[in-house]
């Protein structure tokens, strides 16, 4: 008796593919890059060369500190790990707002088709947003509020069992919040 045997749910368990974007914390710092924490099996490690410009090995945690939050790109995933690069818009370091996890296969339906879902958030919220595949999303925003509504948005995607047709049930959601009340598109249906 007194086994431990670990289950993990396969419904939400993020698998690392080549060219996901993925948001992590820094969990040390070698002489070659940084360790990455992406909630995989496996830690993501940035490779010193694949930060977007030269830096002296001197000074690497003032480039990327351990606890720092950053959004990555998997260019490779081989037998010794995880290897991310920095040299992509919009990768990096994610200074200010906040973090928090939606379920990992849910990512889709927050980007939406073609982003079109996170831009709808993005363009109602008045915030920046950064989606990672792993199932962290990053947002900073103008303000709280600005910040609690991208949030609440996100969840209210990721909690719909029902996709047919999410994208107007999200416009339908903001307008009941009232937020940024923009001019409804001519012509559309609620």
């Amino acid at each position: 008796a007194g086994r431990v045997v670990k289950v993990i749910a396969l419904t939400g368990a993020f698998i690392p593919r080549k060219n996901n974007i993925v948001i992590g914390r820094v969990i040390n710092i070698t002489m070659n890059g940084w360790l990455v924490d992406i909630d995989s099996a496996s830690s993501g490690f940035i490779p010193i060369d694949e930060s977007p410009r030269f830096i002296n090995k001197s000074e690497m945690d003032q480039f990327l500190a351990i606890g720092d939050v950053v959004a990555a790109k998997i260019w490779s995933i081989g037998g010794r790990g995880i290897d991310l690069t920095l040299k992509a818009r919009g990768l990096g370091k994610l200074e200010g707002g906040f973090i928090f996890h939606v379920i990992p296969n849910r990512v889709p339906r927050v980007i939406g088709r073609d982003g079109s879902m996170i831009m709808l958030i993005k363009e109602r919220t008045g915030c920046d947003i950064t989606v990672g595949q792993n199932g962290w999303v990053w947002i900073h925003g103008p303000n709280i509020d600005a910040q609690i509504l991208a949030r609440h948005a996100i969840e209210f995607v990721t909690e719909k069992v029902a996709v047919e047709g999410l994208t107007e049930k999200m416009e339908a959601w903001f307008d009941e919040q009232g937020a940024h009340a923009r001019q409804p598109h001519s012509g559309a249906s609620a």
